[in-house]
């Protein structure tokens, strides 16, 4: 970058009549510096792997030459590490769909970009700036180091010192105030804009003396911009970051000329490079400057406000700007500023399958891309870090500096990492690798918090996680659930911040992890607030809406009929039992459809769909499935759930048990009568079915469980509670792990769209890996080392001081916020508990 350093001619006073002198040498230092610049070479220099790093050592060839060809950079010489949002900069240009989303954004019109963190916005500003001629700023500096750090500095300083006066705007005194917080927070805004204006303009006219085109020009201008600190390097005095400095001298010594000065600047540079297109200014990271100083500039006007304020009076219409953020309230952007700017979310996502698997496909050495465990690894990749482009880019980071010889473990620790998940849908490809335990990787990423919610987003993220679980999929959610977008949990889909969207499986399995921690044994008389069973795990996080209920019902129903078992089990029938639920049973896969159509419904009842439930479009029934009986035949069963924290009276419950009849259930708006016929015709024709009674009715309600006693006449036989607590005594019972293992798998499976070397295996059975981890282990005679997290939950510890013996009646509806916590058995082979296991067993076998 920088050739033997030679003198040059410099005429300070033309240039630059009203700065100061001491400005005016600064400048002149930086001029002979840019004057030995050899522009044809990048401000960013290469990421070389075989320099002293804490990375791995690769000893393969292909590796290191592959490596090498990526051409990775960082911020400069003094990094160790490369910053992956500099590959192939510029390279949007090449690509139409990603260059037409750069020129919407670098229009003419004044902007507010705004999406979560890590959907990629910073790099679509990057790519504006290789095409377009422009100014970045940013109020944060990421541990990435790029940019210069001027308004971060500033920010900070008027925080923390006593330049701005506090303001009580009810006060007297409050405008004055305000008017000289104003002037103190624009003397350093113009400052800060007249540094970067002066040093561009250095930079064009040098830059121009060579052949290099306005491309190259335009991308030398973003990295002089995103590494400031190249030029104290060479000079000491002006510090690290060269805009700061300058800036610094600027407010000391030039401040009343600051607003002439930015004039004259930008009129000679429109003069170079012509006004048929505006000069951009990008704010990036502006969330930062909307938290802080929320009332020093007026009630409601944060640092945001007052730097576009004070920056859109300084430039008179000559830049365009464009403010890049997470969390900018449209509401303080409406009136005096920001009236006139547009809002966008348009930053793209990974959400194809094919071009994620090109993006991936770049870093990954030709021959292990193209081989089995290759192609493997790209669609884990699509299954765990589809979404935002963050997340792809920090395990990619690492996988070059670290991982290559041990792709999929180190995609499994990523993930365990990452989410508290240790990620089990690679056992044998992790075996196979045979990486060393002792490999020491750290990985360093932030990741948002689930564990401090209030009751309305708490109550969101649980019906995101049920429906999920059950459906494999979420519903997409309008502006006003911005908020979800703000934390960090979910991200705008569309162009104009109307669609959010919570589906990306890293952030739902983080979110399942927080909200369904690791069973831990409660001992010593501590709370059991991390339980062993479904049940206990489920009193904790309630579903909210009945439809949550049904999507927990589901995943219950198929584990409790996932083996042979009497009805009689989780049934409780309010007066006579009918004669075939004697009988045991056993059910399909554990699958939903919701259907949002009757004819819908009816292509479910006639097997189109191929899933074991169906929430019915019908508001009468919220679950149907079929239940196979051990004499083979058929019963349908239907259910109306309930989300209650308070018991259910009888003038609630009576409506909904008469309207769960099979001649009134696909009762709904917009059906007419030969519709609702053909779906209880498809009902009753269903290969098998019993016919007296085919139609079993079903009441759930929870966490406080509802009693039909008084609402069913003593002759109805096809009528029943069923009860989510009914197995909570069992050995046998649904444990919490089995729980979350189904939202793990729900939400890796949560897309229609698939990689195509995807082999359709979802995260493995905990049990099942273990058995498997334990065969491998055995085939190949390593040492087994065994953790905490290898224990096996038991249901007994949810269960301390239960009475096994006593007769449960699931219809007594007991609010859960009033049950004492369930606490540890001491002895589970007490005298009690053996004997109600020796009597169910003879039931079993009766």
């Amino acid at each position: 970058m920088f050739p033997a350093k030679h003198s040059a001619e410099i005429s300070t006073s033309g240039t630059f009549p009203f700065l100061s002198l001491p400005t005016c040498e600064i400048l002149r230092d930086i001029h002979e510096l840019l004057d030995a610049v050899d522009w044809q070479a990048s401000f960013l220099p290469y990421w070389d792997h075989d320099e002293p790093h804490f990375g791995a050592v690769y000893d393969s060839p292909e590796i290191r030459h592959h490596l090498k060809t990526l051409q990775l950079r960082k911020p400069d010489e003094d990094f160790d590490e490369f910053e992956i949002i500099l590959h192939d900069l510029g390279g949007f240009s090449q690509h139409p769909l990603l260059r037409d989303r750069v020129a919407r954004l670098f229009s003419p019109t004044n902007k507010f970009l705004v999406n979560a963190s890590g959907t990629g916005k910073t790099r679509l500003c990057y790519e504006g700036l290789c095409v377009n001629w422009g100014l970045y700023f940013t109020i944060e500096v990421d541990t990435g180091y790029l940019g210069s750090n001027d308004l971060e500095r500033k920010l900070s300083q008027l925080i923390d010192e006593t330049e701005l006066a506090s303001v009580d705007h009810s006060a007297a005194d409050g405008p004055e105030r305000v008017q000289r917080n104003s002037d103190v927070a624009n003397r350093w805004f113009g400052a800060i804009l007249l540094a970067r204006l002066l040093l561009f303009q250095q930079f064009l006219e040098i830059s121009s003396r060579g052949s290099l085109s306005i491309p190259n020009r335009q991308m030398r201008w973003l990295e002089f911009q995103l590494s400031p600190r190249v030029l104290g390097d060479r000079l000491d005095y002006l510090g690290e970051d060269v805009f700061v400095t300058l800036a610094n001298t600027l407010a000391t010594n030039d401040s009343p000329n600051l607003a002439e000065n930015i004039d004259d600047v930008i009129r000679k540079l429109q003069t170079s490079i012509g006004t048929e297109r505006p000069i951009f200014i990008i704010i990036d990271e502006a969330q930062v400057a909307v938290d802080h100083l929320p009332s020093a500039f007026g009630d409601g006007k944060p640092f945001l406000w007052e730097l576009l304020r004070s920056w859109s009076a300084l430039t008179k219409g000559a830049c365009t700007f464009i403010c890049a953020g997470v969390r900018i309230p449209a509401s303080l952007f409406t009136g005096e500023v920001g009236r006139d700017f547009e809002w966008t979310s348009d930053t793209g996502a990974f959400d194809d399958p094919d071009e994620h698997e090109k993006y991936i496909a770049k870093f990954l050495p030709p021959t292990f891309r193209d081989s089995p465990p290759g192609r493997f690894l790209i669609s884990r990749l699509w299954r765990w870090c589809r979404g935002r482009h963050r997340l792809t880019d920090r395990f990619l980071s690492f996988l070059l500096t670290e991982g290559l010889e041990y792709p999929h473990t180190c995609l499994t620790r990523f993930v365990k990492d990452g989410t508290e998940l240790k990620a089990l849908d690679a056992v044998r490809a992790c075996h196979d690798e045979a990486a060393p335990r002792d490999l020491g990787w750290a990985f360093r990423f932030g990741t948002p918090n689930f564990t401090e919610l209030d009751p309305d987003t708490k109550n969101i993220v649980l019906d995101i996680l049920y429906q999920s679980m059950a459906e494999r999929k979420t519903n997409t959610f309008g502006a006003d659930q911005i908020s979800l977008v703000q934390r960090a949990y979910a991200r705008f889909i569309d162009v104009n911040l109307s669609q959010v969207r919570f589906d990306e499986p890293f952030i739902l399995v983080i979110a399942a992890r927080q909200l369904f921690p690791i069973p831990v044994e409660p001992l010593g008389g501590r709370p059991n607030d991390r339980p062993s069973t479904f049940i206990t795990s489920l009193q904790l996080n309630p579903p909210p809406t009945r439809q949550g209920v049904a999507h927990c019902l589901a995943f219950y129903l198929s584990q409790v009929f996932g083996r042979t078992r009497m009805l009689t089990d989780i049934f409780k029938f309010p007066h006579a039992a009918p004669g075939l639920v004697k009988r045991l049973n056993s059910s399909l896969a554990p699958l939903v459809t919701a259907t949002r159509t009757l004819e819908e419904t009816i292509e479910w009842i006639e097997h189109a769909h191929g899933t074991a439930f169906c929430m019915p479009s019908s508001p009468n029934i919220d679950l149907l499935c079929a239940v196979r009986l051990a004499e083979g035949s058929f019963i349908w069963l239907a259910i109306r759930t309930i989300a209650a924290n308070e018991p259910v009276n009888d003038e609630t419950l009576q409506p909904l048990v008469s309207l769960l009849d099979i001649d009134h259930a696909f009762s709904e708006t917009g059906a007419d009568s030969a519709s609702i016929k053909r779906a209880t015709d498809a009902l009753r024709s269903l290969p098998g079915v019993k016919q007296r009674p085919c139609f079993l009715r079903a009441v759930t309600s929870f966490p406080v469980e509802a009693d039909i006693r008084q609402c069913v006449d003593k002759r109805c036989r096809d009528v029943a509670n069923l009860s989510f607590r009914a197995l909570r005594r069992n050995e046998d019972q649904v444990m919490q792990e089995d729980f979350f293992e189904a939202m793990v798998n729900g939400a890796i499976a949560g897309t229609k769209r698939k990689s195509r070397w995807d082999d359709g295996a979802l995260q493995e059975n905990r049990k099942r890996a273990k058995e498997l981890q334990e065969e491998l282990r055995i085939e190949s005679n390593r040492e087994f080392i065994r953790t905490m997290n290898d224990v096996d939950p038991h249901y007994s510890w949810d269960m301390k001081g239960f009475d096994f013996t006593a007769d449960y009646d699931p219809l007594d509806a007991v609010p859960a916020a009033r049950q004492p916590p369930p606490l540890l058995v001491k002895n589970e082979n007490s005298q009690g508990h053996a004997e109600h296991r020796r009597a169910r067993e003879h039931v079993r076998r009766t």
